[in-house]
Formats: structure tokens, sequence, C-alpha cells
């Protein structure tokens, strides 16, 4: 027994504090084992199936609210019931005839003119005045024609206008008087007759007035549309009106 009790000392070794130097093939055994297998992520195609998604999305509701919106409207068309009021007509559809107002059918009907004449009709003659003093200094002339805050014109102004057969306009310029006016005659197709009166008349400082001062007024006649003018004569070859 004493001799089996020393032969299993002598097999007991003592344990060492120092650790066990783990050689470099066990390093790269154990580090394989311990390391977890990578994955593969597949995040750009999920962020393509997403796009699509959306895109589908909303090229659907589009193509819905498109279907809806026709058959709302048929619907609403359908159903509604639009009954005339059976009453005369306020405004009548040739109301700025000649053949049903001809006393209104030709007037000052130009706002943006110092004066014009034309009438209610979509293709009309218009007639207007420009007007510019004659000058010894070269260039061109400071004409009158559109009302335009430019010329400062110390006034101009409708003295008297009953809207359809008659009117008086003063226009002052800076040394003279414009004095313009329209008489109309009811009588024929065309909404009768009216003549127009232009005067110029100086004024201002008395030495001013003395001066002689020549102005150039032009009456002219013209189409808003296409067409032709022609000139009506007299026996004497003296123009007696205008056709259009």
């Amino acid at each position: 027994m004493g001799s089996q009790s020393k032969n299993r000392k002598s097999q007991c070794k003592p344990r060492s504090n120092v650790p066990h130097a783990r050689s470099s093939s066990d390093k790269e055994s154990s580090m394989w084992h311990t390391r977890a297998p990578s994955k593969k992520t597949n995040r750009p195609e999920v962020n393509k199936i997403d796009k699509f998604s959306w895109l589908l999305y909303i090229a659907v509701s589009v193509v819905l609210g498109t279907i809806t919106f026709y058959y709302y409207q048929k619907y609403k068309n359908e159903v509604s019931v639009q009954t005339p009021l059976p009453s005369p007509k306020i405004i009548a559809d040739n109301l700025t005839s000649a053949a049903v107002t001809p006393e209104r059918f030709w007037g000052t009907y130009r706002p943006q003119n110092y004066f014009g004449m034309k009438t209610r009709s979509i293709q009309s003659a218009v007639v207007g005045l420009m007007w510019f003093t004659q000058s010894t200094v070269q260039g061109l002339p400071n004409i009158r024609h559109w009302c335009n805050q430019e010329d400062k014109l110390p006034r101009y102004t409708w003295l008297a206008h009953d809207g359809t057969h008659f009117g008086e306009q003063e226009i002052m310029d800076q040394t003279f008087i414009l004095r313009t006016g329209f008489v109309k005659r009811s009588g024929g197709e065309h909404g009768g007759d009216w003549t127009a009166s232009i005067r110029a008349l100086p004024y201002g400082k008395k030495e001013d007035t003395n001066k002689k001062l020549l102005v150039s007024l032009l009456f002219y006649v013209a189409l808003d549309g296409q067409g032709f003018i022609k000139e009506k004569l007299n026996k004497h070859g003296q123009m007696i009106g205008i056709l259009f």
C-alpha cells in the first residue's frame, strides 16, 4: 500500500501558475471556430422594391381618382336639370346693331384717345384726331393722340355729353385750347349721320397770344380689322362720305 501511494504521488504533478502558451495553429483554429458567419444584406434590392411599390401606389391612385372624377361629372350632368328662366332677356342678342338701337350705334367709344368716334359693331371704322405744334427746331414733333400723362396737358374733359346725340369737349394744351364737338342725326340703316367740329383758340399771356402759332390737325379714318375704305364724292369731286 505504501508503494502504491508513492507511485500515485509521483504521477500527480503540481500545476504551474504560468499560463500555457498556445501555438499559432491553435489560435487560428480557435478563431476560425468562434467567428460567426457573415450574413449578406440585400439593401439595394429592398430599396428598389420600396420605390417601385410607391410608384405603383401613386399611379393606381391617379387612375382611380381620374375615373371617379369622370363618372361623378357624368352623373352630375345627367341628374342636374337646367331650366331656363321664363322671362325676356335683359340684353338682346343684336342690341348693339344699328337696326335695334340706331341712336347709340355711333358714339365716342374710344376712351383711350383725346377725341375719337366708332360704332358698336365688332368690325367698325374708327375716327380720331391727332395734332402737333409746328416748330423751327429740327426733330420729331410731339404728336398728341393717345391720352398720355407725359403730354402734361393742364386739362382735357367733356363739358357736355348726353351719350347719344351730342357732346362738347375742351382740351387745354400748353399755348392753345382745342374744342371738339359732335352732333348726330337719326335716320338710315347705319345709325344715322354725325358731324364733328374742331376749333383751336390761343390762350395764355398776351405776349404769347400775339405770337404766330402754327398747329397741324390730323383727322383720320381707319379700320379696327381687315377691310377697305373708300371715299364717296359728289359731282364736284368733294368728299361727302366714307364707305367701308
